[in-house]
């Protein structure tokens, strides 16, 4: 075997560990592009991860590192993203806009019963537990539904009916990591996100759109 394919092989084992999860345990680690995946199969934790800081660029590198490669992975993710853009339109034509979240948000956070913490995160305990909490670099199992402020479900553990989903804190957004900190093993929490707590302005292409408020009812059922 020559090396010229030796490292083509290589580079094709390390984009299937980087998206699927290889050694790690989270689904899809470092995916990225969730139009391919389909809505049945979408996870949080799938979603969440495509938020950790530097992922993608660590899976490029380790990909290829030529200069021409590069460029054409360049090429290829500009038009991916004008394609998503044109889907998150084409799909979510009545999602709320990031005003509207914002202005959901201040009315929420007047409600009897709806906590505020320093970062913006919303929370309203549903029922509190009796176990420990968990700390941030933790695993954890939660079931969990994630909906829109319109109300509308993207993705939810007990539709799977595939049990509750394990992950790590320190791989999913900001909003669940510091959310599920609060919470003792037992308890069941709505979440009410902000955007920049969430997906951000940049949204998960052909799931999340970009600016989005979004609001999870999760319960803790173990930590790890």
């Amino acid at each position: 075997m020559n090396s010229s394919k030796s490292k083509v092989e290589e580079a094709q084992v390390g984009k299937t560990r980087n998206k699927f999860g290889g050694s790690h345990t989270t689904p899809y680690l470092c995916g990225r592009n969730t139009n391919s995946i389909g809505m049945k199969r979408v996870y949080i934790a799938f979603l969440a991860t495509m938020m950790v800081a530097g992922c993608g660029e660590r899976v490029k590198k380790n990909v290829d590192s030529s200069q021409a490669a590069a460029t054409r992975e360049q090429a290829a993710e500009t038009t991916a993203s004008a394609g998503a853009a044109q889907a998150n339109e084409d799909q979510f034509p009545s999602i709320p806009s990031r005003e509207e979240g914002e202005r959901f948000l201040a009315e929420n956070a007047k409600r009897t019963g709806v906590r505020l913490t320093a970062s913006g995160l919303q929370y309203e305990v549903l029922k509190e537990g009796t176990g420990r909490r968990p700390k941030a670099t933790e695993r954890v199992s939660c079931y969990y539904e994630g909906r829109f402020i319109s109300g509308d479900v993207f993705d939810s553990s007990y539709r799977h009916g595939e049990g509750p989903l394990t992950f790590s804190l320190d791989r999913v957004i900001a909003g669940w990591a510091e959310g599920l900190q609060l919470m003792k093993v037992g308890a069941k929490y709505r979440f009410f996100i902000p955007y920049h707590l969430a997906y951000g302005a940049e949204g998960a292409p052909g799931v999340v759109p970009p600016y989005s408020t979004l609001i999870f009812d999760v319960e803790l059922v173990g930590v790890r």
